[in-house]
């Protein structure tokens, strides 16, 4: 555009002719029709005596899921607990309490009983 600019030449002529109004026009000279007015428009009677009711939206009440549901063609992989070693839950949803320090390996032997150091 700078140097048609700078030649004085026009950018409008640089342009293919698929971009400009009236080669868009004979697109969907066939597809589009003009409306004049609403009002000579005709209507078959299925259509005028169609009742359109809103659709009925149902809010799932109360806190959403934290787990998704699985497809049939997946496989479960079974969590583990890194805490305990417990299958069934991570440590994240872990209830059992923590164990303290020193314990840690005892408590993987009885991951159900903590031992008090």
């Amino acid at each position: 555009m700078a140097t048609c600019g700078v030649r004085g030449l026009s950018v409008y002529n640089l342009i293919s002719p698929y971009y400009k109004k009236a080669a868009l026009q004979a697109t969907y000279i066939d597809i589009v029709r003009q409306i004049n007015s609403p009002s000579n428009l005709t209507f078959p009677n299925e259509v005028v005596n169609l009742v359109v009711e809103p659709l009925v939206i149902t809010k799932i009440h109360g806190r959403p899921k934290n787990t998704r549901i699985e497809s049939t063609r997946e496989d479960s992989a079974k969590q583990k607990c890194s805490r305990y070693g417990n299958s069934g839950h991570n440590r994240q949803m872990c209830h059992n309490p923590i164990p303290l320090r020193n314990t840690i390996n005892e408590a993987a032997d009885h991951p159900t009983r903590i031992l008090q150091v």
